[in-house]
């Protein structure tokens, strides 16, 4: 085992500080040794130091996110459970119907996901599409989406409303992930 601990800077660690006061539960009573571990990340790996540094661990973590905001997308945006009823006992209807989703999330994050963003990367270089943002695109306007004839209309609501902001102040995740996949 690991132990990586790295402090944020002092413009973070108050963030986090004010943050953790300002919240909603007033019943939390928070130690000062609380406070005084929100300055830094903390991290459990397995990971040797030989292999990966503290900051390669810092973005590995930062990456991780990325798998569950996918999770998130399918529950969230696709009301997976609302397509199943809760009184359907068929093992075979419940099969079926899991299949029928996880192809849908295969189309949508393999050929649309994909397509949109490499069609926006050829466009303008400095956008970024948010998995989540168009997962809720599309679930709101899937049969819309369906029957447009113009592929120029759905890129460009695409490009409006399910692209990251743009930021100056640091990158964002797909631009972290993009160093380690390249």
């Amino acid at each position: 085992m690991r132990l990586v601990i790295l402090p944020f800077s002092l413009a973070q660690a108050n963030k986090r500080r004010r943050k953790a006061k300002l919240d909603r539960d007033k019943r939390l009573n928070h130690s000062k040794e609380y406070y005084e571990l929100l300055g830094y990340s903390i991290f459990i790996t397995n990971i040797p130091q030989s292999m990966c540094s503290a900051k390669e661990i810092q973005e590995f973590y930062g990456l991780r996110w990325q798998i569950e905001i996918i999770f998130k997308s399918w529950k969230s945006c696709f009301s997976f459970e609302k397509l199943i009823p809760t009184k359907c006992s068929n093992p075979e209807r419940i099969y079926s119907m899991i299949n029928l989703l996880l192809l849908y999330i295969l189309l949508f994050h393999v050929v649309w996901f994909n397509a949109c963003r490499d069609k926006l990367k050829n466009k303008d270089e400095n956008l970024k599409l948010s998995l989540l943002k168009m997962a809720k695109f599309f679930t709101q306007h899937f049969g819309l989406i369906l029957s447009l004839e113009s592929e120029k209309t759905i890129i460009k609501q695409i490009k409006l409303q399910c692209c990251y902001d743009s930021r100056n102040d640091r990158q964002n995740t797909m631009q972290n992930y993009g160093k380690y996949v390249a």
